[in-house]
């Protein structure tokens, strides 16, 4: 089954007390005033997935001169 690596960007917003915009941003990680919106984006790529272990091990041994494809 092929695998995925998806990143979805998703949008908060509120108001938050601070004395700095540079606190506003920490405090807006653990802040209740601050609520889901939205997603913004999805992206979605497919992982190329690894070949077999035992099929490279083969591979390996028989590009190395230790027999061909068949004999593994």
């Amino acid at each position: 089954m092929p695998v995925y690596k998806v990143v979805m960007t998703v949008e908060f917003e509120g108001e938050i007390e601070a004395d700095s915009q540079e606190e506003a941003e920490r405090l807006a990680i653990y802040d209740d005033t601050v609520f889901y919106q939205g997603v913004e984006s999805i992206e979605v790529e497919e992982i190329e997935e690894e070949p077999d272990d035992e099929t490279d091990d083969a591979y390996a041994l028989a590009s190395a001169g230790h027999g061909s494809d068949e004999d593994y």
